[in-house]
């Protein structure tokens, strides 16, 4: 299936909120203390604190939610001044998110409605110019600023926490693309075997077979699992043996679904 406008806002908006949803749910768990006073923490003292941050990241998803679904946006007003009032929010903005409709999504991309941008300042955008010039730049801004505040308050969260959002299988290749990766990597480690067992393979060709073997599952890994881990997987798997199936080698490992 193509890729369409509903996938690059509406998708992209949920997986944005999911994190954020996330991160402030590793916040709550770890903060010693009341975490919700980690609200008026900043990153710097000029700077929004993060009770704004999510207040502008769920408002801007709301209002573009609102316009490419044909009706008005709901207006939050305050910051939240609990977390729990924070994953509230963000809730009742992602329930909005599922409910829209692909076709209703898809048709407002190329429609022009005057859009702010500035005080006073009005002009004719497209729902498309809108999304991608306005409000996922100011979301994903937002986002990261919030990462970079609990970061900042010793909460421990890292990139795979950023990534949280992001549905696996956007990530993952064909099943036959890993597949024949998977089945290269075999024959070459059974002709290793092969020649082990024959005295044979102690000379720079069997270096270099090693090496490509080597290779070869270090890209299965790279191409699947490692895309929603990062740096641990392949760092964890540099050192062991590459089992016969990704979901040996990392349980956690899910499948692409075949389409």
């Amino acid at each position: 299936m193509a890729h369409t406008f509903y996938d690059g806002t509406i998708s992209i908006s949920q997986s944005i909120l999911r994190t954020l949803r996330h991160i402030l749910q590793k916040a709550q768990a770890s903060h010693t203390g009341d975490p919700s006073s980690l609200l008026s923490a900043r990153l710097h003292e000029t700077m929004y604190p993060l009770a704004d941050q999510l207040r502008i990241a769920t408002q801007y998803t709301e209002n573009l939610t609102a316009r490419l679904t044909d009706r008005e946006a709901t207006q939050f007003g305050s910051n939240p001044t609990t977390l729990e009032e924070a994953f509230s929010r963000i809730e009742t903005v992602l329930e909005s998110l599922e409910k829209a409709e692909k076709d209703v999504v898809n048709a407002n991309a190329d429609k022009l409605s005057p859009t702010m941008v500035g005080p006073g300042i009005s002009v004719p955008k497209s729902g498309a110019d809108y999304a991608h010039t306005i409000v996922l730049p100011n979301v994903y801004f937002h986002l990261n600023i919030a990462y970079a505040i609990l970061r900042k308050e010793g909460v421990e969260i890292g990139k795979r926490d950023y990534y949280e959002g992001v549905p696996t299988h956007f990530f993952l290749p064909k099943p036959d693309t890993y597949s024949a990766v998977i089945e290269q990597g075999a024959k070459a480690a059974m002709k290793r075997e092969r020649n082990a067992k024959e005295g044979k393979g102690t000379g720079k060709s069997q270096t270099k077979t090693n090496e490509a073997a080597k290779d070869i599952q270090c890209v299965v890994c790279r191409q699947t699992f490692l895309k929603t881990t990062r740096g641990p997987a392949l760092t964890e798997h540099a050192s062991n043996k590459h089992s016969k199936t990704l979901q040996d080698c990392f349980p956690g490992f899910v499948e692409a679904p075949k389409k």
